[in-house]
C-alpha cells in the first residue's frame, strides 16, 4: 500500500468532520453505504446519504465529551481506490478511547463505500448499548437486511 495524496487528504478530513459536516457530504457519492460492525443498535449498514446521516446524527448525541478520531496510520491500494484508515476514537464521559480500522472505498473520487473495524468488538457493543440514549432514534434505510458486517481477527 502506498501514501498518495488523498491519504493527505483523509487525514485533513477526518480532523474536520466533527465539526464540519458539510466537509463529510461533499466527499461521498449519492450512494454511498456505511457498514457498522457488532451487535450494538448502531451496527449494520446504512444506504444512502440519509440513512448515513441518520447515523452519523445519532453518534454525535452521545452525552459528554465531544466525538474525536485521532488518525495514525492511512495506506493506498495501488489503483488509489482504496484505503485502510487506523486510529484512536473517542466518544462518552467518562471516554471510551479505543483503537479503530476504516477501510474506505472510492470510485471518481467520492467515497462509495465505508467500513468500521474496532480492535475490540465487545467493548464496543457495550459501549454503545449503554451510551446511545434511548431517545435517538436509529433508522437505517429499508435495505438494512443485509447480513451483519463480519468482524475482522487480529492475525
Amino acid at each position: 500500500m502506498l501514501q498518495d495524496h488523498r491519504c493527505t487528504a483523509v487525514r485533513h478530513h477526518y480532523a474536520q468532520v466533527a465539526s464540519e459536516l458539510d466537509r463529510l457530504w461533499s466527499l461521498c457519492a449519492d450512494d454511498i453505504v456505511f457498514h457498522v460492525a457488532g451487535t450494538h443498535p448502531l451496527s449494520g449498514s446504512y444506504f444512502g446519504r440519509d440513512a448515513v446521516g441518520t447515523y452519523v446524527d445519532a453518534v454525535r448525541r452521545v452525552p459528554g465529551d465531544h466525538p474525536g478520531f485521532t488518525v495514525t496510520s492511512v495506506l493506498a491500494d495501488h489503483h488509489k481506490n482504496l484505503l485502510l484508515v487506523e486510529g484512536t476514537a473517542r466518544h462518552g464521559d467518562p471516554a471510551f478511547v479505543r483503537t479503530v480500522v476504516h477501510v474506505l472505498r472510492f470510485r471518481d473520487e467520492k467515497l462509495v463505500e465505508y467500513w468500521d473495524y474496532p480492535f475490540d468488538q465487545p467493548a464496543e457493543d457495550t459501549f454503545w448499548r449503554t451510551a446511545l440514549p434511548a431517545r435517538v432514534p436509529v433508522q437505517r434505510s429499508p435495505r438494512v437486511s443485509a447480513p451483519p458486517t463480519p468482524p475482522l481477527h487480529r492475525l
